[in-house]
């Protein structure tokens, strides 16, 4: 018997449930769900999306809560982990997995980070340039601006 996230996350903070609800509307019936997660696999260009009960916060670029991880595969090189540490600490590699995730408060942040995250590796960016390109990003997507960066990743997994 399947469950309904949307049942299970009514115990949730507000941004959490409004955010799994959105990725429900979007990716359809989650692959797992628990009091805590809610889970797809595959989707998009995601390897697996979790949206979480439990809100971290979180003052780059902005105060906010991070709510949901996005991963994709990536193999970073590892001369390039601290480099990324320092660009944004809800970026995040899985060296044995071979994967590149992003925690913030939603997907398009997400598709933001890992995004910023591929330039720095691939010397597009700076860490600085790339803290910089994430401030200057979300100000326009706050004002409704085209921002790409938010929408999907801007190279394949």
């Amino acid at each position: 018997m399947a469950i309904d996230a949307t049942i299970v996350s009514q115990g949730w903070p507000e941004d959490a449930r409004t955010v799994t609800a959105d990725l429900i509307d979007k990716y359809g019936t989650p692959d797992e769900v628990t009091p805590t997660t809610v889970v797809w696999f595959n989707r998009g260009p995601w390897k697996a999306i979790v949206s979480s009960k439990e809100e971290t916060p979180h003052d780059f670029p902005f105060p906010h809560a991070d709510i949901v991880e996005n991963f994709t595969s990536y193999k970073v090189p590892t001369n390039l982990f601290s480099k990324l540490a320092d660009f944004d600490g809800s970026v995040t590699v899985s060296r044995t997995r071979g994967l590149l995730s992003a925690r913030c408060h939603d997907e398009e942040a997400n598709h933001l980070a890992v995004n910023l995250a591929h330039d720095i590796i691939m010397g597009k960016k700076t860490v600085a340039q790339a803290r910089q390109a994430s401030v200057d990003i979300m100000i326009e997507f706050r004002e409704h601006k085209p921002a790409g960066a938010m929408h999907e990743l801007q190279f394949g997994p």
